[in-house]
């Protein structure tokens, strides 16, 4: 039975993910350099739990794009995923110094010092989130879980 995924995004339309994985694959193969097909591929790695696979995708369109921070973001997740988490940490800065504003990279950040049980530091990237936008419920939450 082929994996079938409901996706949000599309208003529960439900989707292929063989048959999805397969039309991207055959775009990488036409071309390899795509940044945009190794991210979609990486995404549905990691989608799958398999943190690796978007790991090796990530890092390809990486080496084709360095200078984008959202790629070094998600190649910090997938890292952060296979419990590789100071390399993730090393990736979310990079991401960081790309565009020292990026929330994401900084919550991220802060959920990998969690991890690492260095809850001051977890702390701290949460509350500098929280400046840049007080509106994330979820970072509350988070910086609520590094003082208990």
């Amino acid at each position: 039975m082929p994996l079938v995924l409901e996706m949000e995004a599309t208003g529960g339309l439900l989707v292929d993910y063989d048959k999805l994985r397969t039309a991207f694959e055959e775009a990488h193969r036409l071309k390899p350099q795509d940044t945009q097909v190794l991210l979609a591929l990486g995404v549905l790695k990691f989608i799958q739990r398999d943190f690796v696979g978007a790991r090796n995708y990530f890092g390809i369109a990486i080496r084709e794009n360095p200078t984008d921070h959202s790629l070094w973001n998600k190649f910090g997740a997938a890292m952060s995923n296979n419990l590789d988490i100071k390399k993730a940490i090393e990736a979310y800065e990079l991401a960081l110094d790309l565009r020292p504003n990026y929330v994401r990279s900084i919550v991220n950040i802060g959920l990998a010092f969690n991890n690492l049980a260095d809850f001051k530091s977890a702390a701290t990237h949460f509350m500098n989130a929280l400046i840049l936008n007080p509106k994330l419920d979820h970072v509350w939450i988070y910086l609520r879980s590094a003082f208990i």
